[in-house]
Order: C-alpha cells, then sequence, then structure tokens
C-alpha cells in the first residue's frame, strides 16, 4: 500500500511555488487560474483588454514565465488553460507544441478517426468554453481556440502589433 501512494505521488507533478513570482506576478497568476472567460484584444462596452488578458501578458514579463505558465496548464480553469497556452505562444515555442499536443489528444477529436458514431460521440462531448469578442460572449469547442492558437490567431500581444513565429524557441 505505502508503495502504491509512493508511485502515485512520485507520477505527480510538484506545485508551482508562486513566491517565485513578483507580488503583482502572483496576482496575476491567480487571476489567470480563476478566469472564466478567454478574451485576446478588445472587451466589452469600453473595449478594454480583460484583466485575465492584462494578467497573462503581465505573467509573460516574469522572470519565471515559462514554468509559471506550465504549472497554469495543469491548475486552472478551462479558460485559464487557454490564456497559459497563449503566453507560452509567445514565450517558448518546444513547451507550446508539446502543451497542444498533450491537449489535443485529451480534448479534440482526431483528425483521423474511425467510425462515424464515435467521431459523433466525442464531437458532442468536447469540452466548451466561455470566450468573448468585442461585446459578444460566446461558448466555443475549446479545441477550436486552441486551434486559434495554434494557427497564430491571436498573435498581437497586448499594445503590440502582430508577432509572427520565430522559430521554435522564442525567449526573451
Amino acid at each position: 500500500m505505502l508503495l502504491q501512494s509512493l508511485s502515485i505521488q512520485a507520477g505527480q507533478h510538484q506545485a508551482y511555488d508562486r513566491s517565485r513570482l513578483s507580488t503583482k506576478g502572483q496576482i496575476a497568476y491567480h487571476k489567470v487560474k480563476k478566469a472564466s472567460c478567454f478574451s485576446i484584444g478588445p472587451t466589452g462596452y469600453a473595449g478594454q483588454p480583460s484583466d485575465a488578458e492584462r494578467a497573462v501578458n503581465l505573467l509573460m514579463n516574469e522572470q519565471d514565465a515559462v514554468e509559471s505558465l506550465k504549472s497554469l496548464l495543469r491548475e486552472a480553469s478551462a479558460e485559464g488553460q487557454l490564456y497559459a497556452l497563449y503566453g507560452l505562444y509567445f514565450k517558448d515555442r518546444v513547451v507550446f507544441k508539446q502543451a497542444v499536443d498533450q491537449l489535443e489528444k485529451q480534448e479534440c477529436v482526431p483528425e483521423q478517426s474511425s467510425g462515424i458514431e464515435s467521431v459523433m460521440r466525442k464531437a458532442f462531448n468536447q469540452p466548451q468554453v466561455a470566450t468573448s469578442s468585442g461585446c459578444i460572449i460566446l461558448y466555443e469547442y475549446k479545441c477550436v481556440v486552441i486551434r486559434r492558437i495554434q494557427i497564430g490567431f491571436y498573435a498581437v500581444p497586448l499594445g503590440g502589433s502582430p508577432t509572427p513565429p520565430q522559430g521554435e524557441t522564442h525567449r526573451q
């Protein structure tokens, strides 16, 4: 029994130490972790970026950005995971690609699936996330948003211009 619990613990990820972040970074981490709507760009009547978007942009400037974003992939809400993925798109393309591959395996319909019944069952059971564009709130399949992040649809960092992919790894 003890051996079983040790092997289970060995396979688990150790909790991320948020004290490695600045005070503002810790607050940003919490905001991304609890995000309830994924939105990049102008949102709401005022056309301002969401709190979670501002938070992930702040996290991207932290010294421990990649590790904090990887941790959010494990700990955050579904929408928070999308923000973490968005951050990794800019910070580390290798980790980003690994995360996309893992999320797609877990939650998306494979492109080459056999049997229409299994494809339909999986398609209708895919997780949905809340997204926002301007003043409109939608519920979309998480996989659709993951693929948008993957192709660079949201690749305009807050206050910046479009960021084309710059090789496999993009670290500051």
